[in-house]
């Protein structure tokens, strides 16, 4: 009798590739679950990220400012498109940032629940001006010429955004 001749019922086969199925799911949840667990490091790997696009956002704000305070509109549109598009990206990251404070709150990884919530309060309202900022940013783009108030509120709003920032880092290393 060779090996070939020997059929396996289809039931017994069912059966083992419903639990090798099971198996998988098993492991698979085992492995997922200690990842999702909150860390403080990623929230301030979070805070770095903003802090770079921030970065790029200044630069990108004074090349608009040289471009409109020369009278070259069409170039500080350019400018103005490209800080818009670093404003959205701030508010995804500030969300992203505020997702990891809310983490770490939920899994007890913090000193200072109070301050923790603080930085998490302040996240949000950061996120809120950065909003605000790309609507200005917008409304810049489509006024023609660009006025000098509207201007003038997306400095306002940069000052804002920067002190809620700096409460921001503040409470977070306190928390």
């Amino acid at each position: 009798m060779s090996l070939m001749s020997i059929a396996v019922p289809a039931r017994q086969r069912a059966g083992a590739f419903f639990a090798a199925l099971r198996a998988f799911a098993l492991t698979a949840a085992l492995l997922f679950s200690a990842g999702v667990q909150a860390d403080p490091v990623r929230a301030e790997q979070h805070l770095q990220v903003v802090r770079n696009q921030r970065a790029v956002l200044d630069t990108h704000m004074l090349y608009v400012n040289m471009h409109l305070d020369a009278g070259n509109v069409q170039a500080a549109q350019v400018s103005m498109q490209m800080a818009y598009a670093q404003a959205m990206k701030i508010v995804a990251s500030m969300s992203n940032l505020g997702y990891e404070l809310r983490q770490s709150r939920d899994a007890g990884q913090y000193t200072n629940l109070q301050e923790l919530e603080r930085a998490i309060q302040f996240c949000d309202t950061a996120r809120q001006r950065m909003q605000l900022i790309k609507t200005y940013l917008l409304n810049l783009q489509l006024e023609q010429p660009p006025s000098e108030i509207t201007r003038t509120l997306l400095r306002m709003k940069f000052q804002e955004y920067e002190m809620n920032m700096r409460n921001l880092e503040l409470a977070m290393s306190q928390a």
